[in-house]
């Protein structure tokens, strides 16, 4: 038996759609008062106020969008989150070494 996993929708392909619709995540902040960065940090981690308002901006339920972040039965979101929903990108600071994986295979 295998676990499947729903993945949800890719924070570039939300960008595309909303450049689509000549809109922005900032402009998604101002129409909804939401603080500054709320929608583009809610296509990474979950955050309901900002999947309200990308999903309403977007036309499309939030578990489109995020299935991982909603019950597959019922459609409600689930509460907690699944620790995997809050994935980290690395921050580099000015002098920390660059590996090879962290780079994208151009040569320096």
């Amino acid at each position: 038996m295998t676990l499947t996993i729903p993945n949800n929708m890719k924070p570039s392909e939300i960008l595309y759609r909303l450049r689509e619709l000549r809109t922005s995540y900032a402009e998604i902040d101002r129409t909804y008062n939401l603080p500054k960065g709320t929608a583009k940090n809610t296509a990474r981690q979950p955050h309901i106020l900002g999947e309200r308002a990308v999903s309403e901006t977007l036309g499309l339920p939030p578990q489109k969008i995020w299935p991982s972040r909603y019950d597959a039965s019922t459609g409600e979101r689930l509460y907690p989150q699944p620790m995997g929903n809050y994935r980290t990108q690395p921050i580099l600071g000015p002098r920390q070494n660059v590996t090879p994986e962290m780079t994208c295979g151009a040569a320096a």
